[in-house]
């Protein structure tokens, strides 16, 4: 088109920026910098975005949003949501929130559910709890998000009566709602009513039975230590026993239940690695990464304040040991200890540190959140 001398006008491209999103997100959005933010459809965009897991991509998008007042349906919003569900991406996503408040976008029930999954993809389960409840509209969607956080964070007699009190309301109950129960069936203990439930599904709710279901009966069970009644169950009810997914659950429910006690013990030697946001930036320290400058000494402050305090490490219950590497302070070597120098260096006064750990924190890295009362999950 262009070689016979005809200028692409903006239908022309926005069609082009169309069939590139099929193929190449990121170039349909070096397209658009030929075109009019008011011609881009960035709720196509956001959605390829979002299919390839581009998660830093659909931020940028958001920021250009932002500057063009660029129009956004509800089911973009909640891909926005849902692509900040991470703890290390919270500050994000609370932008994004005031953002979609400013604009008045949150109404809709599909926008709430994003954010629902955002705060309890981010470990705030109350704050999920409080989108829930100021909701004017509640879709069956947002009823199973909020049921499915309840369980994932640890309350399962809360998504009981959610789900009791969905049903109250005819609210559609669906393959995802009916998992999250028999979860917390599974929490609970009540093995008789995660088999009952599993049993009626298909004829009450219409829903047949997945490997996933069977999965969390039979989590279920072992839990209860009811292994004669699994026995059984896997005889004469599920129906692919060579589902791998059915025999996975089979070989981590044995290490809940005791089977295999050495499991414990041992240590699996991977690349830990902890992460930070800093100014809408994911910072990631690795255990064979040496410092800058500034994160060097800012440790060995640290290692001066934590030694006049009288702190003294008891490392019998290090488990970081293969991290330490040269550094002569406890602890000071570890990955969370350099993600928070780093915090304290580059956030203002006061700023929540957020430090995301791929295994759980040593003691001087909780003992130094303490001392500096900043936030350290």
């Amino acid at each position: 088109m262009q070689l016979n001398g005809i200028e692409a006008n903006e239908f022309t491209l926005t069609s082009v920026i169309l069939a590139c999103v099929a193929l190449d997100h990121r170039q349909a959005l070096k397209i658009c910098s030929l075109v009019s933010d008011a011609e881009i459809s960035w709720n196509l965009l956001i959605q390829a975005s979002l299919k390839a897991n581009d998660y830093e991509m659909i931020h940028k998008l958001l920021r250009r949003i932002q500057s063009c007042f660029g129009y956004l349906e509800p089911i973009s919003v909640c891909d926005i949501f849902r692509s900040c569900s991470s703890p290390v991406l919270l500050n994000m996503g609370m932008q994004a929130q005031a953002y979609m408040t400013k604009r008045g976008l949150l109404s809709h029930p599909t926008s709430g559910n994003g954010l629902i999954q955002m705060y309890s993809g981010c470990g705030q389960i109350a704050e999920a709890d409080l989108v829930f409840e100021s909701m004017p509209e509640k879709s069956s969607l947002c009823w199973t998000s909020i049921i499915s956080a309840k369980v994932e964070h640890g309350h399962p007699s809360e998504a009981l009566t959610l789900f009791n009190e969905m049903r109250r309301r005819n609210k559609l109950v669906d393959s995802s709602t009916l998992k999250s129960i028999l979860k917390a069936c599974s929490q609970m203990g009540r093995v008789d009513k995660a088999h009952s439930l599993l049993m009626s599904m298909e004829v009450v709710y219409g829903v047949k039975p997945s490997e996933e279901h069977y999965s969390c009966v039979i989590e279920a069970f072992t839990r209860a230590g009811m292994l004669e009644e699994l026995e059984n169950f896997i005889d004469e009810v599920v129906v692919d026993k060579n589902d791998t997914k059915i025999w996975n659950t089979l070989l981590s429910s044995a290490r809940v239940i005791g089977k295999w006690k050495d499991a414990s013990k041992t240590k699996t030697l991977g690349p830990n690695s902890s992460c930070i946001e800093v100014q809408n930036k994911i910072f990631e320290f690795v255990s064979d990464q040496k410092p800058s400058e500034d994160v060097f000494y800012k440790l060995a402050e640290i290692e001066r304040e934590m030694e006049e305090l009288g702190y003294v490490e008891d490392r019998n219950h290090l488990l970081h040991d293969a991290e330490e590497e040269e550094y002569d302070g406890a602890g000071l070597g570890h990955t969370e200890m350099k993600a928070i120098a780093f915090g304290l260096l580059s956030l203002p006064h006061r700023t929540p540190v957020r430090v995301i750990k791929s295994v759980r924190m040593c003691e001087m890295a909780n003992a130094v959140v303490g001392i500096h009362g900043r936030s350290c999950p």
